[in-house]
């Protein structure tokens, strides 16, 4: 359903924001 289109976006989001944080650091 859509929550689970919804938790993988999430898990995306997590995972490009926790490279974006490395890579500024």
């Amino acid at each position: 359903p859509d929550i689970e289109i919804y938790e993988a976006l999430e898990m995306r989001n997590q995972k490009i924001k926790l490279s974006l944080t490395t890579l500024r650091s």
